[in-house]
């Protein structure tokens, strides 16, 4: 009697697919990910199923018209509903890892496993980064990351968000008044302590979501849990997380429930308001290694900043043409086995007329312990 044997191309293919589904899943941004207008980061996966390089994703804009009321007539009053549309361009990210045959019988540990499961967390490292430099990117396009751009561009992108003094989608500190269209004397306005991350501030973001022209989108609750409610999702890092923390323990252990399911004590988002706050510990890293720390900017150049990113519906946009796949090969007459991870996506910031469309920048202090 002959046994059956899987096929080593399918056996690939599964573990292509199950290694896709833990990349999303562990990734700190999946909460927030989902393929409706009504996700922070929306998903389009069309393209693994047509040819192309590009899509484009539809921005909608709220109406903001009284109607019509009783019998009034409502032909040729209608509304015009602002629509935009955003391409997206997707670029192939491959890696790998090559073990010899000598090599693998000096250890116990399955080196093509492990390299498996470390080429799986590299990707999901690199698609974190690149939400993060999407996040924070300082141009009018989204696309050029903070250290790479000019001050021209900075300054430009400020002026973009902010249009005639009006403060709408880039905030330094806890005075709207700090930004004046010069972003580098913008960010020394910010101060070590009277600008860190506080209630005050995270309000004040949330209000200019709300009062911008158009509005920011907050998200809706699909699952029924919290019918009819509106949020936004603030990422900020440890450091402003923990003075957000020190800022608000008093508030929580007064108002929040008893025992330890107090919130204090279980390492969870904080809410004020309607506004979900999400630490994201590589918004530490220094921007140079791909958070959202910027060294001694503040206070006249003596005091660490970081940027914070308050986002609604579509605030960026993630396109996959080609999940993750894995590939395996031998070389140099089966002396050496590799394996390989490659995928095509690409993800942006939606602009919309040099605006961010959905993210308030927000700056605060973020002095280390």
């Amino acid at each position: 009697m002959a046994d059956t044997t899987v096929a080593t191309a399918n056996r690939v293919q599964q573990w292509a697919d199950d290694e896709f589904y833990e990349y999303v899943r562990g990734n700190l941004f999946k909460p927030y990910m989902g393929k409706g207008e009504n996700s922070i980061i929306q998903v389009k996966e069309e393209l693994t199923k047509q040819s192309g390089d590009r899509i484009t994703f539809s921005l909608v804009s709220r109406l903001t018209g009284n109607g019509v009321t009783n019998d009034a007539t409502l032909e040729g009053n209608e509304e015009a509903l602002d629509n935009f549309g955003h391409l997206v361009t997707v670029n192939q990210l491959r890696n790998g890892v090559v073990v010899g045959a000598y090599e693998k019988i000096r250890t116990k540990i399955d080196l093509l496993n492990a390299a498996k499961i470390m080429l799986r967390v590299w990707n999901m490292e690199q698609l974190r980064d690149l939400f993060i430099a999407r996040l924070l990117s300082p141009t009018t396009n989204g696309l050029t990351t903070y250290a790479a751009a000019t001050e021209v561009q900075k300054d430009a992108w400020e002026v973009a968000n902010n249009p005639a003094g009006t403060n709408q989608r880039i905030l330094f500190g806890a005075a709207k008044a700090n930004s004046t269209g010069d972003h580098s004397a913008g960010l020394t306005t910010i101060d070590g302590t009277a600008d860190d991350m506080h209630q005050d501030i995270v309000r004040l973001a949330r209000r200019l979501a709300q009062s911008c022209d158009p509005h920011i989108r907050p998200i809706v609750p699909m699952d029924g849990s919290e019918a009819g409610s509106e949020r936004y999702v603030l990422f900020a890092g440890s450091i402003p997380f923990r003075d957000l923390e020190a800022n608000f323990d008093t508030l929580r252990s007064n108002a929040d429930v008893r025992g330890d399911k107090n919130s204090i004590f279980s390492g969870a988002d904080l809410k004020i308001g309607n506004v979900i706050v999400h630490e994201l510990p590589e918004l530490d890293d220094l921007n140079t290694a791909g958070g959202s720390t910027l060294a001694n900017v503040g206070d006249g150049g003596t005091v660490e900043v970081q940027g914070t990113f308050l986002c609604g519906a579509q605030a960026l946009l993630l396109a996959w043409a080609q999940r993750m796949q894995i590939k395996t090969d031998e070389f140099d007459y089966q002396n050496r086995r590799g394996v390989s991870i490659s995928e095509i996506r690409g993800c942006e910031k939606s602009t919309y007329n040099s605006f961010q469309h959905g993210v308030v920048t927000v700056y605060v202090s973020a002095v280390g312990d």
